[in-house]
């Protein structure tokens, strides 16, 4: 897993509009500017929180770009998404 692509790529939705209209209109053309395996490529372009959060991506990262693609008030959606799954590693799991 190229974990530092993908969490590059979704600072760049957390954090800049014009990512975000990029990726809602053509997300293959922004994922292509990342490192990522098709794996990776595939979760992201379809924002599978789930998937994303089982391979303990920065949660605030995966937050905020879920929240830049779909709006704070899915904030619950996505909370509910992700629950159960540990995206930080337990101690002596690093």
């Amino acid at each position: 897993m190229s974990k530092h692509g993908v969490e590059n790529a979704l600072f760049q939705l957390s954090n800049d509009p014009a990512a975000v209209q990029l990726y809602l209109a053509e997300p293959a053309a922004f994922l292509g500017r990342f490192n990522l395996e098709a794996d990776e490529r595939a979760l992201l372009e379809q924002m599978n929180v789930e998937g994303l959060a089982a391979r303990r991506l920065n949660w605030m990262l995966l937050m905020g770009a879920y929240q830049a693609i779909h709006g704070r008030a899915k904030n619950g959606e996505y909370l509910q998404r992700i629950s159960g799954f540990r995206t930080r590693p337990a101690k002596g799991d690093e």
